[in-house]
């Protein structure tokens, strides 16, 4: 729907006839009024699309917290899924209000930034570029920044229901807390998933092989099977993302769980055996490489010492 306003207030020109010396033509005008509009819908696009990426992001944390955190998994029912977007649509659509507002406005100030950039786009004024560049590589930073501090922000309030700056602080100071944990999940995490999206890439290039050696018609074979490389590569990492934030979930709740509980048989822990176990190898590789990356530095400054 706004994308269609988008275009309709594009196409909205008044008419305007010009007199020049080869006669009287008529040319189209955008007017003040539209050229306000179109500001207006497109921070409303950029609002509306990272909501609707905060609600895809919720529910799947709060479906992930629900099953992490019953110990008699028969109890969730056949719809978890369901349950959170009822617990989303109910209580947290305020959170993800707030939440996608900081992001889009970080992407508004980064379109204006552009349409300067594309007005001044004659300019060779060497410190107006650099400073551009500046701009740029900082509002992506922030952004990306941003858009973590949101990700655990949604994570805790699935778990707690906490107003978004409580969980976004709680979130931080969980992962501060939890720093060598976080680096082994990622290291980990990101790699598996790295190589599935190549894996399925590799697998739709050997097909798209297999399906152009024998057709007569297609003149270059390169050109479409790299087309569909790379549209599969962007579907896989749409689909990924559904995996990442669950590994996200999954971490934050058992770094809650390593907090609230302590294993005893009062304090039961959540977690299964084999997440603990895993956690805590991974933990403990990174600790040892860690090791022996300082004794090589200090045997490196030995020598050069020497």
């Amino acid at each position: 729907m706004l994308g269609r306003y988008c275009l309709f207030i594009a196409s909205c020109k008044d008419p305007v006839v010009k007199d020049t010396k080869d006669g009287d033509f008529v040319h189209y005008e955008t007017d003040e009024f539209m050229k306000k509009a179109f500001w207006y819908h497109l921070f409303g696009l950029f609002w509306v699309t990272q909501f609707l990426v905060a609600c895809q992001l919720m529910i799947i944390a709060g479906a992930v917290a629900a099953w992490y955190f019953t110990r008699d998994k028969s109890k969730l029912g056949w719809f978890p899924i369901l349950s959170s977007l009822h617990r989303t649509v109910r209580y947290h659509l305020g959170t993800l209000a707030l939440g996608s507002l900081i992001i889009a406005v970080v992407q508004f100030i980064k379109a204006v930034l552009s349409y300067i950039q594309a007005k001044l786009g004659g300019s060779e004024n060497l410190v107006a570029k650099i400073i551009f560049k500046c701009m740029f590589c900082f509002l992506w930073c922030l952004e990306n920044f941003l858009k973590f501090i949101n990700r655990n922000a949604y994570i805790m309030t699935a778990i707690y229901g906490y107003s978004f700056c409580t969980a976004a602080k709680r979130g931080f100071e969980l992962l501060l807390a939890n720093a060598m944990r976080v680096v082994a999940i990622n290291t980990v995490g990101d790699f598996c998933l790295f190589l599935a999206k190549i894996l399925v890439v590799i697998v739709v290039v050997v097909v798209g092989i297999k399906i152009t050696e024998g057709n007569d018609e297609i003149e270059v074979d390169a050109i479409p099977i790299a087309i569909g490389a790379i549209v599969t590569y962007v579907i896989a990492t749409v689909f990924l993302s559904v995996y990442e934030m669950v590994v996200d979930t999954i971490f934050l709740c058992f770094c809650e769980d390593s907090n609230r509980n302590d294993g005893s048989a009062g304090k039961p822990y959540y977690m299964s055996e084999n997440l603990k176990e895993f956690v805590d190898t991974t933990n403990e590789a990174l600790r040892l490489r860690k090791e022996k990356k300082e004794e090589k530095q200090k045997l490196v400054e030995k020598s050069d010492s020497n």
